[in-house]
């Protein structure tokens, strides 16, 4: 017989729309990966709310008492409640957004394009509106299923349970950190 893993048993922290929406239907359609034994909420009725929909889980309106609870292996941390595309990146030459997170959809300056000439400027409002013909691209792709957020379950207990290497490193997610931080800080041009 095969020894199976014992789930992971998550505390979730924020039971709004991403906590309660997307990140507790996904570890319940995982039974045998994960076990959701606590949640946690200002709101009494987001609390009641999720206690009917997982039966059994201690419930908690402040996090420092669910993160002191001894069942609680891991901590998810809902996210802010706003309205906003699952993915949205913005950079100096384009965008990228995905409102459904089974597609891309691209809009970038043309890379072999030469861009008109611009005076440099400190004041905002001077870099928008001149309404300038620009040499987008625009497309649309699909995600691969390997690469979708919701399999981001599979691999964390993979790593956590299984010893596989988790696809995002230590030093990445440090790295993607370090960059927001040097861009909070820039001035605006």
């Amino acid at each position: 017989m095969k020894k199976t893993a014992t789930p992971i048993r998550v505390g979730i922290v924020g039971l709004g729309r991403a906590g309660f929406g997307m990140q507790t239907q996904e570890l319940l359609a995982r039974p045998g990966m994960y076990e959701i034994v606590a949640g946690c909420d200002l709101s009494p009725k987001q609390r009641r709310r999720f206690g009917d929909k997982v039966p059994g889980a201690k419930l908690y309106a402040r996090a420092e008492d669910l993160f002191a609870d001894p069942r609680v292996e891991l901590e998810i941390s809902g996210g802010a409640a706003m309205k906003a595309p699952v993915y949205f990146v913005l950079g100096s030459r384009g965008a990228l957004v995905s409102d459904d997170e089974k597609t891309l959809r691209l809009r970038y300056l043309d890379p072999k394009k030469k861009l008109p000439a611009r005076r440099a400027t400190t004041r905002l409002m001077d870099s928008f509106g001149r309404g300038e013909t620009l040499p987008w691209i625009e497309e649309t792709r699909e995600v691969r299923k390997d690469l979708r957020p919701d399999c981001i379950w599979d691999a964390l207990h993979g790593h956590l349970r299984g010893g596989k290497p988790f696809r995002v490193t230590t030093q990445e997610a440090f790295e993607v950190m370090r960059v927001l931080a040097l861009a909070s800080k820039a001035p605006v041009l």
